[in-house]
């Protein structure tokens, strides 16, 4: 009956020095404690917050440990830039990171990379000498060009619309397409 008891006694010791004196079996927490683990039974989760370019919170997400988190952001472009989705970092306006499978409680940060959008300029003659267009980023000032030529015909102004009534006032700020149209007056005969 003794070599009973002490065999008992044994198997009791062991998980207590196995855990480190905690004589908790291993599933269970003090209250004092935290867990990240679980039991087989139960997944693990660890919440990934994500944020614009800005720092502010487009969602938070819960991931299954092991699992990548994924957030489909799409970027709009606006009439001054192209904006592009780069990637993700772990700081607001930090370097590109790979994203990893979930390990722990995590925020990311869109990188956006921001391009002035390019517009075009374009002159119709209304059958006067050709001026080539001319393409800039948005926000540039344009000159006017020099007056095309029109046999028999005397440049007035251009202006934006064909009816000849809105006159253009140079230097005109590029911030979409534009087509200015010429104004002519014929030249009366001596």
């Amino acid at each position: 009956m003794n070599k009973v008891k002490k065999f008992f006694g044994f198997l009791f010791i062991v998980p207590i020095l196995l855990n480190g004196c905690n004589p908790l079996p291993s599933n269970e927490v003090s209250e004092n404690e935290s867990s990240v683990t679980s039991s087989s039974s139960e997944d693990v989760y660890y919440e990934v917050a994500w944020f614009n370019e800005y720092g502010d919170e487009l969602a938070t997400t819960d991931v299954k440990a092991g699992d990548t988190p994924f957030l489909l952001y799409v970027v709009d472009s606006t009439m001054q830039y192209i904006r592009t989705l780069f990637g993700w970092s772990l700081t607001y306006g930090g370097d590109i990171v790979k994203i990893m499978p979930a390990t722990k409680d995590i925020s990311y940060y869109a990188v956006v990379y921001e391009e002035l959008q390019r517009y075009t300029l374009t002159f119709n003659t209304n059958g006067g000498s050709v001026i080539p267009k001319i393409e800039e980023d948005y926000g540039t000032t344009i000159n006017k060009p020099e007056d095309p030529v029109k046999e028999d015909h005397t440049f007035i102004h251009w202006t934006y619309d064909e009816a000849l009534k809105k006159v253009v006032t140079w230097p005109l700020t590029i911030k979409a397409d534009i087509t200015v149209y010429a104004h002519w007056e014929q030249n009366s005969e001596a």
